[in-house]
């Protein structure tokens, strides 16, 4: 599945790059480039931000890693708090959370932790590069975001 990652992103951003009002709705930054300590967990996320360090796609932010520690104060409010949380992103504006030991993939909305994906590659492929954005996104057949998923087939 890794490949189909690499492969959507680089789609997706050769896209971006061609269409110089995407700045409105989406943006994928380039990958991590300098040398940094594989201690985040889970490898899917640590995998991603290899491809894109951070990413706007839509309503759906994904924090890049330098952003990462200026995110994290909401987790200690969730049980086992920063030992089995990491504040990954956002997605109109709630916190997007991966759970450490499961690699489970959680949006915290309207007070609970409602499970989204068994992992954060399946959470990007299938929500912020596919046709599940719309379950996530209201009125989503007028965002931006979810237009451009269509003209490229991934929705």
């Amino acid at each position: 599945m890794e490949d189909l990652l690499k492969l959507s992103i680089e789609k997706v951003m050769n896209e971006l790059l061609a269409d110089p009002d995407s700045i409105i709705y989406g943006e994928l930054n380039r990958g991590i480039e300098k040398s940094v300590e594989n201690n985040i967990t889970p490898i899917d996320y640590y995998y991603f931000l290899k491809l894109s360090d951070g990413a706007r796609c839509g309503a759906i932010d994904i924090w890049s890693y330098e952003e990462l520690p200026s995110h994290q104060f909401r987790v200690s409010d969730f049980s086992g708090g920063h030992e089995k949380w990491i504040e990954v992103g956002q997605v109109l504006f709630e916190p997007l959370v991966i759970h450490k030991e499961s690699e489970a993939v959680y949006l915290y909305q309207s007070e609970q932790l409602l499970k989204v994906a068994d992992n954060f590659e399946e959470f990007i492929l299938t929500f912020a590069f596919g046709d599940k954005y719309e379950e996530l996104i209201p009125d989503s057949y007028f965002d931006e975001w979810f237009l451009l998923l269509k003209r490229l087939d991934l929705a």
